[in-house]
């Protein structure tokens, strides 16, 4: 019945794919793509279409880069960076932010608030790609967001109990490169000086750290004292006896509704489709009084049922609501 939530959930997984480059099943996301476009037309399946432009574009975008960056003589400091411009609206975005990072990494062209400032040591090459984006694209603004990104580290771990050296590439989100790239300057921070640094959100900041320091078998970081939980004047440092079986060794991130704190992106989701109602069922008020000039409340109700019943079903209650904010306050 609802289509606009299927919608909005199918584009959170289908952004995942895209960004993490699982393309090898595309031509399946496409057929699926053509289905949805014969049951529920072209508006509902537009910006998907838009969401594998971006990403073909973004391919051929690379290459010039690379280019450019070979002819030129310039650096980008041994880091391999891949970046994904994506169009404003056309993606999900968690809290409207979608994501940058270098490898790969995402931008928009949108004035967004990312989720955390990026590394000094990351800061020279996004220049470089900035620099070579605006001069093609004249007029644009590149805001580098920091949601959905990830990337890989070379991390070096010196046993301290058999002084035995170990190398590991670390697959990790933007945020935890971010927080992993502050311990190439020391040891050991408080999480008070991680929170400053990095400027990632508390929430945010607390799942980042547990995924680092407190899954077993991942912990690249110690955190003391001991425990699940995250807190001020907690100090964490980097796990010089970390072992692992594996070479590349893939650190997943503690989602809202693992950390005992409520549905977290789930609820997110909902009050976004409730937002994106609003205006819908606002729109169909106007355009059917528009038409009709006089109608009773259950008839309005009624018709505005009926208009939206392709795309979803909205409450009596919430057209109420929506007819309420549209008549002028006296006076």
């Amino acid at each position: 019945e609802d289509k606009d939530v299927f919608e909005k959930y199918y584009k959170q997984h289908l952004a995942k794919r895209l960004l993490v480059g699982k393309l090898s099943l595309e031509e399946q996301e496409r057929s699926v793509i053509l289905k949805l476009k014969t049951e529920c037309g072209y508006q509902f399946t537009s910006k998907l279409e838009s969401m594998f432009n971006d990403i073909r574009t973004s391919q051929d975008m690379m290459q010039s880069f690379n280019a450019q960056v070979l002819a030129s003589e310039k650096s980008t400091g041994g880091i391999d960076l891949g970046v994904q411009v994506l169009t404003t609206g056309a993606w999900p975005t968690p809290s409207q932010d979608i994501l940058s990072t270098p490898g790969p990494a995402a931008a928009t062209s949108a004035t967004v608030a990312g989720q955390c400032r990026i590394p000094t040591a990351l800061q020279h090459c996004c220049t470089l790609f900035e620099d070579f984006y605006l001069k093609t694209h004249s007029g644009r603004k590149l805001t580098w967001q920091t949601a959905m990104g990830n990337g890989e580290i070379r991390a070096v771990f010196r046993g301290t109990k058999d002084g035995a050296v170990r190398k590991h590439d670390l697959c990790v989100s933007t945020l935890q490169m971010c927080v992993l790239l502050m311990f190439n300057d020391q040891d050991a921070y408080k999480y008070e000086e991680i929170a400053e640094a990095t400027g990632i959100a508390e929430a945010e900041l607390k799942r980042t750290l547990q995924s680092l320091a407190c899954v077993k078998g991942k912990n690249v970081l110690t955190k003391d004292p001991l425990g699940r939980d995250v807190g001020n004047g907690d100090v964490f440092t980097y796990n010089e006896d970390f072992r692992s079986k594996l070479y590349r060794v893939k650190i997943g991130t503690i989602s809202a509704n693992r950390d005992g704190r409520g549905d977290g992106n789930e609820k997110q989701v909902k009050m976004k489709i409730e937002e994106d109602r609003k205006p819908q069922i606002e729109a169909a008020i106007v355009r059917i009084m528009k038409s009709r000039r006089i109608l009773n409340h259950n008839e309005i109700v009624s018709e505005v049922t009926q208009m939206l019943s392709s795309r979803f079903l909205p409450s009596p209650a919430m057209i109420k609501q929506r007819m309420e904010s549209l008549i002028p306050e006296p006076g």
